[in-house]
């Protein structure tokens, strides 16, 4: 899921936002994982919002993201384990 997060830090604020590229990446088959959460330092809260701004349309997209395969398992083995009253 992408997400951004805004935290206070004792030098400033931190912004935490989902790398939709490298999440993508990390559904492939055979691909190294990384993580796909990136942290921003800012020393004040305005350009730590103006920041968030300009990449809230990358980091949060519109398409929703396809379930990662975990997710398609889970769904699968709790949907064939439901009673068929």
């Amino acid at each position: 899921m992408c997400c951004i997060r805004i935290e206070r830090a004792s030098n400033g604020y931190v912004v935490h936002a989902t790398d939709p590229k490298i999440a993508a990446e990390n559904q492939k088959p055979n691909s190294k994982w990384k993580d796909s959460d990136r942290e921003y330092l800012f020393k004040e809260l305005g350009a730590a919002l103006e920041f968030i701004e300009k990449i809230a349309e990358i980091a949060l997209p519109l398409d929703p993201e396809p379930p990662d395969p975990f997710s398609k398992a889970f769904n699968a083995a709790v949907k064939g384990g439901e009673d068929k009253d």
